[in-house]
Formats: C-alpha cells, sequence, structure tokens
C-alpha cells in the first residue's frame, strides 16, 4: 500500500510541475504576441 501511495503522489507531482510549465510557457507566448502587436 505504502508504495502505491508514494507512486501516487509522485505522479501527481509531476503532473502538477508539467501543468504549471504549459500555463507558465502560454502566459509567455501571449505576453510576446502582445508586445509585438503593439510595437
Amino acid at each position: 500500500m505504502k508504495s502505491i501511495t508514494s507512486r501516487i503522489s509522485l505522479i501527481s507531482s509531476i503532473l502538477l510541475l508539467v501543468v504549471v510549465s504549459c500555463v507558465k510557457g502560454m502566459d509567455m507566448k501571449e505576453e510576446i504576441s502582445t508586445s509585438n502587436s503593439t510595437e
């Protein structure tokens, strides 16, 4: 049981990191596109 719970927590933390990195990437892309349009 312990190994299963630890595995789930590890997977969830990795998924969280991936989602956060994806969101940050989207924000950066939006900022770049907006700055280019203003220029």
